[in-house]
């Protein structure tokens, strides 16, 4: 890294060029940028706050690293790049570096120039940029690219709740079918979901009201022609001057587990299992979340058990039945052939043993530090001094760390338990407008005596919880619930509210359900309980959304879990996200829907109740 530091330069005029938003919106609105090209180029243009020679790529999927001073191809063009700043006026508070890129498999050289400070808005950043590669080229390091960007005001779109007061959400609502009939007309089936948010930067007091549409990364459009339709479209119900639109490549996907993770400090001496923790089919690589314990009464019985998503549980691919059972679903008017294909257990094995191996690699590592100190205290015995104090404690802060550890590992050899079999589930079901995916486990006599239980509220962290900042208008929770309290009641979903989970992946995090429902294309098939084949690229669901209070609600593993209100009710099920870049938005099924897709596919009676 290298900080750059000119001479002074006098400020420029008070009249300024306009805010950073209105900048970004001037572009949009400008006719250079009509006709047909990827949204990355469309975005790319748009944005007066970068400039760079890679936006051809779909960005949400590069990765960069750091290089050493040896490993820096430019480390030699230090002096002209710092001229090169100085002749741009570049302020003092500027720096660049070299990074290593990945994307999509290969990899490239990112010279990244980050201008800051007083005066930055008046910079043009594409001459300095074509400056550094006419640099870069002359010295034969055509495989370096460039990127300058604006530290104050460049950022990917960060996306907020929405109040379902607002009069963006209003318009939305009663133009939500002809904005859907817009984008099938320009993309076809390579949208994927459009809803309200607060879009802005890093700071949510930044951020304003948008219409967010999520498209396939790489789209050709012309998407200067149909953001101009949808602000045509919502300036009948509200002023154009207080919404804007926001295309985003992102994809929206059905949770699905992460690589194995590591529960080495979550369990200690703990020989139970909760909400909350990983669980998998047994014999298969697959993981995902123990939503929560739950009473299911059907036909005058009740049956003992656990919910979490049909995805989790979803025989693998290679099992004769599967098709069956994703068109069926699992009931009593169609079990399971093969009832060992659905043993659910826990942790799921690949946690199992990554833990293990996470647990021995830290074992390892005491043991080494052991023997050095050891070494030490020897060497000062034979020189004929005492050992220090410090090493003598250290020793034992060390065995005291290792008897921990062979005791979580004890616990976890013993791992996985079987917990019980699939007894009823979803499959791959679509009622109305909703888009449905549970499962009921069942525990076995064992599994009932050893685990069931009441769900306990977690300990919320501190950054989880809802303040005046994250909570909406219209929302009511300004507490969190008391830690170990029991989890007893179910509700329901409500816009503007707090919400929190305990997940495989994230453990517990907090959550804002958003003022307006999505509406959501997705991929592949699914059926009607009567079992009708139904194409998702045609059939439009509205689903709940999700947005973290402080990073993201949720990640893959977390396919299951439990979304709690303050209240303490268990309101939905996680079981999708929309992904773009940072922002990761969680979409939740609402429980009552999760009840009466019960009762239609056991074609009886339902209740759910909490132990």
């Amino acid at each position: 890294m290298s900080t750059y530091k000119p001479r002074e330069f006098p400020s420029p005029a008070s009249s300024g060029p306009p805010s950073p938003r209105k900048r970004r919106r001037l572009l949009r609105e400008s006719e250079d940028n009509e006709g047909e090209m990827t949204l990355e180029e469309f975005l790319y243009r748009t944005d007066p706050f970068q400039s760079n020679t890679f936006h051809g790529y779909d960005n949400s999927e590069m990765k960069t690293e750091f290089l050493t001073a040896e490993e820096n191809p430019t480390r030699h063009l230090r002096p002209e790049i710092d001229a090169i700043l100085s002749q741009h006026r570049v302020p003092t508070e500027s720096f660049y570096h070299t990074l290593k890129a990945r994307v999509t498999g290969s990899y490239f050289f990112l010279l990244r120039v980050t201008v800051s400070g007083d005066g930055s808005t008046s910079i043009r950043l594409g001459p300095i940029k074509d400056s550094l590669v006419k640099l870069l080229h002359k010295n034969s390091l055509t495989n370096v690219h460039v990127e300058v960007l604006n530290g104050d005001h460049f950022s990917p779109p960060h996306l907020y709740p929405i109040a379902s007061t607002s009069a963006v959400v209003s318009a939305f609502h009663t133009l939500k079918h002809s904005i859907v009939e817009t984008m099938s007309s320009a993309v076809g089936e390579n949208w994927q979901m459009i809803c309200p948010f607060n879009v802005g930067g890093p700071d949510i007091r930044s951020a304003r009201p948008g219409i967010v549409i999520f498209v396939q990364p790489l789209l050709m459009a012309n998407w200067y022609e149909i953001r101009a339709r949808i602000i045509g479209q919502l300036s009948l119900k509200v002023s154009a001057l207080l919404v804007d639109v926001e295309f985003l490549p992102g994809t929206l996907n059905l949770l699905k587990h992460d690589p194995s993770i590591s529960f080495r400090d979550r369990f200690d001496d703990r020989d139970w299992v909760a909400m909350g923790d990983s669980i998998g089919i047994s014999g298969d690589q697959n993981a995902g979340t123990l939503g929560g314990f739950v009473e299911l009464r059907y036909d005058d019985r009740a049956h003992f058990g656990f919910l979490t998503n049909y995805q989790v549980v979803r025989p693998t691919a290679h099992t004769p039945f599967r098709d069956e059972v994703d068109r069926t679903g699992i009931s009593a008017n169609f079990p399971l052939d093969d009832q060992n294909a659905t043993i659910i257990e826990s942790i799921a094995q690949i946690d199992r043993d990554r833990t293990l191996a996470d647990i021995q690699h830290h074992r390892e590592s005491l043991a080494s530090q052991k023997a050095r100190i050891e070494e030490t205290i020897e060497l000062r015995l034979l020189a004929g001094e005492e050992p220090r104090e410090a090493s003598r404690q250290r020793l034992q802060d060390l065995d005291v760390a290792d008897a921990s550890l062979i005791q979580t590992q004890n616990v976890v050899k013993s791992m996985p338990y079987v917990l019980g079999k699939v007894r009823f589930a979803s499959g791959l079901l679509v009622h109305g407008k909703r888009f449905l995916d549970w499962a009921f486990v069942e525990l076995t006599t064992e599994a009932q005596q050893r685990y069931f239980r009441p769900n306990i509220v977690p300990d919320i962290p501190r950054k989880q919880r809802p303040t005046s900042t994250n909570l909406l208008s219209g929302g009511s929770a300004t507490f969190v619930p008391r830690h170990n309290s029991s989890i007893t009641q179910f509700g329901e979903l409500q816009t503007d509210e707090y919400y929190f989970k305990k997940g495989r992946n994230t453990e517990v995090t907090g959550g804002i359900c958003n003022g307006a429902k999505s509406v959501c294309q997705w991929k592949g098939r699914r059926y009607e309980i009567d079992g009708t084949e139904i194409s998702m690229a045609t059939h439009i669901t509205e689903e709940y959304v999700i947005t973290g209070v402080d990073g993201d609600f949720l990640e893959e593993g977390d396919s299951g879990s439990f979304v709690i209100s303050a209240d303490r009710d268990v309101a939905g099920i996680l079981f999708a996200n929309v992904i773009h870049e940072g922002n990761r938005i969680g979409v939740a099924l609402n429980m009552p829907d999760v009840v009466e897709s019960m009762k239609l596919r056991l074609n009886h009676s339902v209740s759910l109740h909490l132990p």
